[in-house]
């Protein structure tokens, strides 16, 4: 039996899983600058302190402008203080009571969101709007970005220094829900391939016994309707002031909804009693001007608010100063590390892998716990500033880290045996990224072993520690009491250590190639001229922040990638089994949605939301080499949405294979677009009117603002969309491996809604697609095209012209 501490964390293991589980190229923006609007204050009006309720009694740490949900809009200047200590003369204050509640009425505790010096340059946009209807108002769509500069747009975000639109869409949260734990037996049955039968058991009975013990909520908000969320389509810059402006906004009937009374007594200058609001107004104007001399007029406003971007030192620099430690450290000699077993295969065993190898790496820890067990945080010693940056802890100095090698034949010239082999044809080293809550041992999967051989590519692996499979009680954790949570970002980044650490030991001359397991005919069987990274799912995901810092990698390939966890949860189909469990913890909806958009804060310490910026080639991390990167997609991933790519695609500043996708009945703009009518793409439009587009891909001008490659090799970073083709063949029959064009809204894919098969695991099982990859993971390697002029394609569907 579990003890009973142990129980009661299992009771949520499952939250753990719900919080990790989870074309065409368009033209450039259209100009985002428009003519002065008017912002002149109006006469004095008569107060209307009387319709503000009881809003003012919290407006020292809850904004009035919306005097029913406290954080609310979001993210919001207001909940900061200035402070010239730090590079945007900003520090966030959130107050503890401000902050969602659980189901046990805890608050999450904001201390470790105070030390950041804005918002994520991802983040999401919240605010409450009772009655709004999207599309009487006319806001942008996902399926339609470029509709973010039209002139009357009513949604918009702009810098207010620039005046320049930023490119997002606005959605209303497609998931409330009402799902308790105590209601939901069945997500808590889906975890029997991750616990044994005791540790099951265990939770079931703990399950019922804290369900019996929670408190009835007392929300006001039980049903507050869905919250409004503005998601950046290419994120915020670094350290940039933005202005959110709503105005003009309508219900189903067509009719224009009034403004918050607080913000009608700034855009309508009435008197006012109150010494907050009546404080507020300097800045309340400033805002007024700098939107009129953007072309929003003061008296269309609904709501307008602003928020400060983090600087690039504050998302980077708890990663960076472990790095640079530990390195310097280090200095020009190899890491620290044991051979644990060398294991040799036949050709006639293991056609691809010749010597599998398993070792032990010695890491400087940072972790407040010994090893840097799940659920460290990082060590900040005596110094409990919130500019302290992590130190070695005394008392743990370093860590272990378990690795696994593979060598493909190719690397021994094809020997039978590496232990009879006589030559060695030094293999290229790269560093594998495993999946969602996985281990290392996912270096030995089928499509890495072909990459391998067919390419000669020695791969070698570590957990990623923080988000492995060692960490599921941990997040579990997490999602019970989201003031956990930092322990995930905090491990995560030491897990890129880990991971840097691993890579300079494959090119360190006295490294791995100073073993006796790594050399034959006295050569080792790994090139040390360049290191390079490829993984998939998460490790596409988190691979973008590891080669961003990576002080060796200058080259990476993204498999299935994405970024920002607070758009992927939600449209992830790993995550919808698990997100009743979430939702049980804090069962506000409104709530849910803050706590995706409050958690994306510190993710982008280790995710590649807060590193984008940075694998820009013109743009790298400080004492970092500039970066390439190609990116992979599914079109359809049920696990890893394609939109969030697409976002990463235009924050990195890639170019496109195009065409991208075929085309479809409807016209598709932007430059090389398959315009005809793919075969398949009619048929399913045929057979599925509810699910299809009438083209393969949803957007009225797809992959927006994401330039085409040119013809032949290309440098810089790509993007590839490897699609396998509708839920029907051009006959008509269905297919196996086809999928439907994913929801435009805040939720996933479902195969049992009839979105098709899951396309997430295709791109890196597709030769052509391994190829690509191998090309571009060279010295100045190149984005080549191996899919003759067309389409990209996996399985056996033909995206030929018509």
């Amino acid at each position: 039996m579990l003890n009973p501490a142990l129980r009661r964390t299992a009771a949520f293991s499952l939250l753990c899983v719900a919080t990790l589980l989870m074309a065409a190229c368009g033209s450039s923006s259209s100009s985002s600058k428009l003519s002065a609007g008017d912002s002149a204050p109006p006469p004095e009006q008569d107060s209307i302190d009387n319709e503000l309720g009881t809003s003012m009694l919290t407006a020292g740490r809850c904004d009035p402008l919306d005097p029913q949900y406290c954080l609310f809009p979001w993210p919001n200047d207001y909940f900061s203080v200035d402070d010239s200590s730090s590079d945007t003369g900003k520090r966030l204050d959130l107050k503890l009571l401000s902050m969602p509640k659980n189901v046990l009425a805890k608050p999450i505790t904001p201390t470790e969101w105070n030390r950041n010096d804005g918002f994520s340059p991802g983040q999401l946009i919240l605010a409450r709007v009772p009655g709004l209807d999207l599309k009487q108002t006319g806001a942008v769509p996902i399926t339609d970005l470029a509709d973010t500069y039209r002139k009357d747009q009513p949604i918009i975000v702009i810098d207010a220094d620039t005046l320049e639109r930023h490119l997002i869409w606005a959605e209303l949260d497609a998931n409330i829900t009402k799902f308790t734990i105590c209601d939901s037996p069945k997500p808590v049955e889906a975890l029997t391939s991750l616990l044994s039968a005791d540790q099951l058991n265990g939770l079931l009975s703990a399950i019922t016994t804290v369900c019996s013990a929670l408190p009835v909520p007392d929300n006001p908000l039980a049903d507050p309707g869905p919250a409004l969320m503005i998601r950046a389509g290419k994120n915020y810059e670094e350290g940039h002031r933005y202005i959110v402006a709503l105005r003009n906004l309508k219900n189903a009937e067509g009719e224009t909804l009034e403004a918050p009374a607080a913000f009608r007594v700034f855009r309508d200058n009435h008197r006012s009693d109150q010494d907050a609001l009546n404080a507020r107004r300097p800045h309340m104007e400033q805002l007024f001007a700098t939107l009129g001399k953007a072309g929003i007029a003061r008296d269309s406003l609904y709501l307008a608010w602003d928020f400060t971007v983090a600087s690039e030192r504050n998302l980077s620099e708890r990663a960076l100063h472990i790095r640079d430690d530990a390195f310097a450290k280090l200095g020009d000699a190899a890491p620290t590390y044991t051979i644990d077993s060398v294991t040799d295969h036949t050709a006639a065993e293991d056609a691809d892998i010749a010597r599998e190898v398993t070792g032990t790496l010695t890491i400087p820890s940072y972790m407040t716990l010994p090893n840097g067990r799940s659920g460290s945080r990082f060590y900040y010693g005596s110094d409990n500033s919130l500019d302290a940056l992590p130190q070695v802890n005394p008392h743990n100095s370093t860590m272990t880290a378990p690795f696994t090698c593979m060598i493909p034949r190719a690397a021994f010239a094809d020997a039978d045996s590496a232990a009879n082999a006589t030559q060695a044809v030094p293999a290229r080293p790269s560093l594998y990224g495993h999946g969602l809550l996985g281990s290392h041992d996912e270096v030995g999967a089928g499509n890495v072993r072909d990459m391998a051989q067919e390419h000669n590519m020695t791969f070698c692996a570590v957990d990623w520690i923080g988000m492995a499979s060692d960490d599921i009680l941990n997040v579990a954790e997490d999602l019970l009491d989201m003031s956990h949570f930092p322990t995930l970002p905090d491990r995560g980044q030491q897990g890129f250590l880990n991971f840097m650490y691993l890579g300079r030991l494959m090119i360190t001359a006295d490294g791995l190639c100073g073993n006796a397991a790594f050399r034959v005919g006295g050569k080792c069987v790994i090139d040390r001229s360049e290191l390079y990274y490829d993984g998939n799912s998460q490790g596409g995901i988190m691979g973008g922040s590891l080669v961003a810092l990576s002080p060796d990698i200058r080259a990476g390939a993204l498999g299935v990638p994405g970024m920002n966890y607070s758009t992927l949860l939600q449209r992830s189909v790993d995550f919808d089994t698990y997100a009743a469990f979430l939702y049980a913890s804090y069962q506000n909806s409104l709530d849910q949605a803050m706590v995706l958009s409050l958690i994306q804060m510190l993710w982008d310490r280790s995710e590649a939301d807060g590193y984008a910026a940075h694998l820009r080639a013109d743009n790298p991390l400080p004492n970092t080499p500039a970066k390439r990167v190609l990116m992979h997609v599914a079109f359809g991933d049920h696990q890893v949405s394609m939109w969030t790519a697409e976002v990463e695609a235009r924050t990195i500043g890639a170019r496109m294979h195009c065409p991208a996708v075929v085309g479809g009945p409807d016209p598709q703009r932007g430059n090389k677009v398959q315009t005809g009518v793919n075969a398949a793409v009619a048929a399913e439009m045929a057979a599925y009117p509810a699910l299809s587009f009438g083209r393969r891909h949803p957007d009225d001008e797809p992959y927006y603002g994401i330039p085409c490659l040119g013809s032949g090799a290309n440098s810089g970073s790509g993007l590839v969309i490897w699609d396998s083709g509708p839920l029907v063949h051009a006959d008509g029959s269905p297919s196996d491996t086809g999928v439907a064009p994913p929801p435009i809204d805040n939720r996933p894919p479902r195969p049992e809604l009839g979105y098709g098969a899951d396309p997430h695991s295709f791109p890196r099982s597709t030769a052509e697609a391994r190829a690509q990859k191998s090309e571009f993971l060279k010295p100045q390697g190149k984005i080549v095209d191996t899919c003759g002029g067309r389409p990209c394609a996996t399985r056996d569907f033909d995206t030929s012209p018509p």
